[in-house]
């Protein structure tokens, strides 16, 4: 699964990796798949400067203190 470039994958095509590989169907944990997903994403994407003082970013970028200190 680590193959996977995350530009090019939904949360479907997670859920029938997952699938094939533990043998049986996952449609029940669909949401928090697609949950997992999205906090995945959030923790890749940098935020963007738009002011000198304003950044704008996922809730990852506003809760991780390391890059708000970088960012000062």
């Amino acid at each position: 699964m680590q193959s996977v470039d995350l530009d090019e994958v939904t949360s479907k095509d997670i859920r029938s990796r997952l699938e094939e590989q533990m043998g049986r169907g996952l449609s029940a944990y669909k949401e928090f798949i697609d949950q997992e997903m999205l906090l995945i994403l959030g923790r890749l994407d940098k935020p963007s400067q738009i002011f000198e003082y304003l950044y704008l970013g996922t809730e990852w970028n506003a809760s991780n203190w390391d890059e708000l200190r970088d960012n000062k």
